[in-house]
């Protein structure tokens, strides 16, 4: 059942991601507007901040009125006048500060620390001016500068979430059901590809197939695999066929054993790679690295809150400072949810289960081809006449469709994506089909871990 969910969420936000431009892009074009502006512009999770008074950039650093700061930031402002106090409260942090006074003193969750700013406040028109940069570390933001554009980039990954749950309400009961415990699961697969082009001589015809059998016992996961695989390159005359390969994993405290017999080659030998360790050698920031292994030895990546704050800032590089590249791939993810959200069905049933869909037709994707385009055929907007024409004489095809029907002692999913076209020239065509079976079992098998396993992570290290 996970592997279907994750395979609905996965297949929609690909097929959706160049949709967004003809759809619902309104977070991006918002975004965009710091490119045609000569003034300082301070952007708050993709949103311009407003401010009485203009920023001013004084020795490096850009001041801004502090309740503009910091109510456009989220918090709740209170300010003592007879002693220029500043209170300023967001979630489980408080910040408080005296004007014209350079450290600022922080409360979270009960832990007390301090922060000083290397320049003063200024006074602009009886407005007092704060480093921004300051205000949004004490927050604990992510914060950087853009000197392109002349940009404050300011982000808050909780506030990120909170607005994927205001504007794509049916992904987010997905991500927040609570998945029965199944203890025995059974999924197939197919895959094909086919591609021709007439003109360069050249098809192409791909394949894979196959079957798999999973069980869960005391914190351990076996998987036996069987696969089908065929390659066929009419070019160049190259075929490649392995038939009834079986792959055998099995899963136990983040080591990883996998043995693989594939065609007339037999080989009982077991191999074991520790998942931390390979995590360690891919090139991610480190917050990437700290989820997967905390998904390893979870498990899962946890509940859907922590799931989806990982899908936001997962890899993302606190280290370093925010950039405007990261707000324009996450105003792009924003579109894209909000665009996504109303092709997903999730309906609870009397029996404490529930179905969840995910469909597009035909029209469906062929608004999300345009999209990629930056065109649209919504409204009274018609399509260019050089499109109208390359369009003609094309035949095109898809549709996806993933159901999912669950309660609490079995689960039954399918997943169809067919995306196609075709011309006088070319063809591509592309289906995916994918049935998955889950149910609890009273009779649990053990999972034997296997003995003699051949450790070759250190191995793969010197790869």
């Amino acid at each position: 059942m996970k592997k279907i969910i994750a395979i609905a969420l996965t297949a929609a936000m690909s097929l959706s991601c160049a949709a967004v431009n003809a759809q619902a892009a309104g977070r991006i074009d918002e975004v965009s507007k710091v490119r045609s502006t000569d003034e300082i512009n301070i952007l708050y999770n993709g949103k311009l901040v407003k401010s009485d008074v203009k920023p001013v950039n004084t020795e490096g650093r850009v001041m801004i009125p502090f309740r503009a700061a910091l109510e456009n930031m989220g918090a709740n402002v209170e300010y003592d006048e007879n002693q220029r106090l500043v209170t300023a409260k967001k979630g489980d942090t408080e910040i408080k500060f005296t004007l014209m006074d350079s450290t600022i003193y922080i409360d979270k969750n009960g832990e007390q620390s301090t922060i000083t700013m290397d320049v003063p406040m200024i006074i602009v028109d009886d407005w007092t001016l704060v480093p921004i940069r300051f205000m949004s570390n004490a927050l604990n933001m992510h914060v950087g500068w853009d000197s392109e554009t002349e940009t404050v980039i300011i982000m808050d990954y909780d506030d990120y979430y909170n607005e994927f749950v205001s504007i794509a309400p049916n992904m987010n009961k997905i991500i927040q059901l609570k998945q029965p415990e199944y203890n025995k699961e059974y999924a197939a697969f197919d895959f094909g590809m086919n591609v021709e082009d007439k003109t360069a001589g050249e098809k192409v015809d791909m394949a894979l197939s196959g079957d798999l059998n999973s069980v869960l016992a005391d914190n351990a996961e076996a998987v036996d695999m069987k696969l089908s695989f065929d390659f066929n390159n009419a070019k160049d005359n190259s075929n490649y066929h392995i038939k009834d390969a079986d792959v055998n994993l099995v899963v136990k405290d983040g080591q990883l054993y996998a043995k693989v017999k594939a065609g007339t080659a037999v080989d009982e030998q077991w191999y074991k790679i520790d998942m931390n360790n390979l995590i360690d050698l891919v090139s991610m920031p480190e917050d990437a690295k700290d989820i997967l292994k905390t998904a390893i030895s979870a498990g899962s990546l946890g509940t859907g809150e922590e799931t989806m704050k990982a899908a936001l800032v997962g890899f993302v590089d606190k280290s370093k400072d925010a950039t405007l590249d990261m707000v324009e791939m996450r105003a792009v993810q924003m579109d894209m949810y909000e665009f996504l959200d109303e092709y997903f069905n999730v309906t609870e049933k009397e029996n404490g289960g529930y179905s969840v869909s995910f469909k597009m037709d035909k029209n469906d994707l062929f608004n999300v081809m345009l999209g990629g385009m930056g065109l649209s055929v919504s409204g009274d907007n018609e399509l260019p006449l050089e499109i109208t024409e390359a369009l003609k004489g094309i035949d095109f095809e898809g549709d996806v469709s993933v159901t999912m029907d669950c309660d609490a002692e079995k689960s039954e999913s399918e997943a169809k994506i067919h995306i196609g076209y075709k011309d006088e020239e070319r063809s591509f065509d592309v289906k995916f089909n994918m049935t998955d079976k889950s149910e609890k079992t009273e009779n649990a098998q053990n999972i034997v871990i296997p003995e003699n396993a051949k450790d070759i992570t250190e191995l793969l290290k010197s790869m």
